[in-house]
């Protein structure tokens, strides 16, 4: 039996050993190792303090109009407006199913 106290990389999947907790995209939490401020890791903002320098604030206070901007204009509205309706039909068909009692696994 091998002493894993000595190995030189031990796992981070230690009983109390901290880990990010944020939520994946498969929806369970994070397991990467934390950052020092925040307890997030590097993939969920662990670091992420913003800009701290007036000109680093006033050009991200620029990006977000900009950001803003682009998001109504009406090219993105009708894209907005055609994905809602999607969903809606999506949940729609769903329900129908449910109705008709089929698994879920056959949609």
């Amino acid at each position: 039996m091998t002493d894993l106290s000595s190995h030189p990389r031990p796992s981070r999947k230690r009983k109390g050993a901290p880990v990010c907790g944020a939520k994946t995209r498969r929806g369970t939490p994070c397991q990467c190792k934390p950052l020092k401020r925040g307890g997030r890791c590097r993939f969920h903002g662990g670091l992420s303090t913003g800009p701290r320098t007036p000109e680093g604030r006033i050009q991200a206070t620029e990006n977000l109009a900009k950001a803003r901007a682009a998001l109504n204009s009406p090219e993105h509205v009708d894209t907005r407006k055609t994905r809602a309706a999607k969903g809606r039909k999506t949940l729609e068909r769903r329900a129908r199913y449910r109705k008709m009692g089929l698994p879920e696994w056959l949609w």
